[in-house]
């Protein structure tokens, strides 16, 4: 089963705090998991409760990838609103009209088909005017068009454009069509990007997670015969690979310094969050003492395991490449870049921290939503049926490798390794904090600074006591050597640290 188009990165972003050196920015130079993270904490809890500045630019979307969504930038984020309930009435089946759907590119045509043949049943003289709409450019289109009475009716949005289109007024709630929507059937894992402060307010389209990608023949011959089935067992089997590798620059485990990403199972596992809602008010919580146990797990994995450079994140592809090349035995990556690997591979979902469990995970992916201001309201609940139609949803998961909308439908993703792995996140899914504002959040790049500086390795000591400045990776992290043996593993090659970025990619 192969994922339906080619993925393209969220990259035209435009972000400030790029480019920083490690340690500082907008948390300052701080050395500890607990200062990072109070500061991180506070800068959140600011972002999510006041308006955003003037200046602000609205981000572009390019990419179906959840976290950097491109979402339109309001004049005051921080202020979740109650969205204004659809209208549900159904117009009479002799309708004459024209009702337009704006797609992006990822869900086959077949699907879209399909579901409009079932509309047509209900409503026959009713012509579905379908619109593919490009990541580029839908953030100004929804921008230009939603408020407007040139609205689209039904528009696909990156799953967390949701809560800020909710709170700015220009998507309806649908809390009146929850019992025409299947919302008990819905796959678990996608429901958490479809509320604001508990009113539904879109409908889960697809979603993908982050899973692991090893080498397979790198891990057989370090004596790990099977995918680890816990968090203990993973680190034990990168413990293995890590003391087989082939030189100072070998990586176990890929995970850049800026990659925040990857770090939110090591929080949820430990039951940390990155904010939290109380009495309609938003308050950073990635300082408890849940994030900081988890985060701290996670820093001694990357310091350990990890040589990726300490001031960049995976949006730089060199985590394929380090694969490809032997130099790195496992990363978490997304299905796209999984398909883009050239060395052979074995897959599986990160374990959790419970023997036999799996970790939760970043969800990526679109929504379905109704325009606040369309006429035909009542048209587009029902295209919104027909495409939740459990036949549809078959379909698209079949046909897209995705996690449907429907939990009945996940079955279709098995028999593949890559979709199979998908499929074991299915009730596994995570979200970043449905709030309004959140975007802002990412814009300022809070929590990839706060995790740079967590993530970046003391400068080594001469035996003076004074810095020493060898022995560095591109990201300014020292290089350790593994422990142990260090005799090549099979088919391993040799290579050179890997060009960064800066940390300029966009926080995807």
């Amino acid at each position: 089963m192969r994922l339906a188009g080619a993925v393209v990165l969220v990259g035209a972003l435009a972000v400030s705090g790029c480019g920083k050196e490690a340690g500082t920015g907008i948390l300052g130079p701080v050395d500890s998991v607990t200062s990072a993270t109070s500061d991180a904490a506070a800068a959140i809890t600011t972002v999510l409760a006041g308006p955003a500045p003037a200046d602000t630019a609205a981000p572009e979307a390019s990419g179906p990838d959840a976290d950097a969504s491109g979402s339109p930038v309001p004049a005051e984020s921080g202020a979740d609103t109650t969205p204004v309930p659809v209208t549900t009435k159904a117009p009479p089946r002799s309708t004459r009209d024209t009702l337009t759907v704006w797609v992006l590119p990822e869900t086959p045509d077949a699907v879209l088909t399909r579901a409009g043949r079932l509309f047509a049943k209900d409503y026959p003289k009713v012509d579905v005017n379908l619109v593919r709409q490009d990541w580029a450019t839908v953030t100004q289109q929804l921008q230009d068009r939603l408020p407007t009475p040139e609205t689209p009716d039904v528009v696909e949005i990156a799953n967390t454009q949701t809560a800020m289109l909710a709170g700015q007024g220009l998507i309806a709630g649908l809390e009146p069509a929850r019992s025409d929507l299947r919302t008990e059937e819905w796959t678990k894992g996608l429901t958490g990007s479809t509320t604001l402060n508990d009113d539904l307010v879109a409908v889960p389209m697809y979603g993908f997670g982050r899973v692991v990608a090893y080498d397979q023949q790198a891990w057989k011959a370090a004596g790990v015969a099977a995918p680890p089935k816990s968090m203990t067992e993973f680190t034990d089997a990168l413990e293995r690979v890590q003391n087989g590798g082939v030189s100072t620059d070998y990586s176990a485990f890929w995970f850049p310094g800026r990659y925040w990403q990857g770090s939110l199972p090591w929080i949820w596992e430990e039951g940390g969050e990155i904010a939290e809602l109380e009495q309609d008010t938003w308050t950073g919580t990635i300082d408890s003492g849940e994030s900081q146990a988890g985060l701290t797990q996670l820093q001694e994995l990357v310091r350990k395991f990890s040589r990726a450079p300490a001031d960049a994140d995976e949006t730089t592809a060199a985590q394929v490449k380090a694969f490809d090349e032997g130099r790195a035995s496992a990363a978490l990556m997304l299905p796209y870049e999984i398909e883009s690997l050239t060395r052979p591979h074995g897959v599986f979902a990160l374990p959790g921290k419970a023997k036999n469990s799996v970790a939760s995970q970043l969800i990526q992916g679109s929504d379905l939503a109704v325009s606040a201001a369309s006429s035909r309201q009542g048209l587009a609940v029902a295209w919104l049926r027909a495409f939740l139609d459990p036949a549809v949803q078959d379909q698209f998961a079949r046909t897209s490798g995705y996690l449907p909308a429907l939990a009945s439908a996940v079955k279709q993703l098995k028999g593949d390794p890559v979709t199979e792995a998908q499929a074991d996140l299915a009730d596994k899914g995570r979200f970043t904090p449905a709030a309004a504002g959140w975007v802002d959040a990412e814009q300022q790049q809070i929590l990839p600074d706060m995790l740079q500086t967590i993530l970046t390795p003391p400068a080594p000591t001469s035996p003076s006591g004074s810095p020493s400045t060898g022995g560095a990776s591109p990201g300014g992290e020292s290089l350790p050597g593994p422990t142990g043996s260090v005799a090549p593993l099979p088919g391993a090659g040799e290579g050179g640290p890997l060009p960064t970025d800066g940390g300029t990619s966009p926080s995807r």
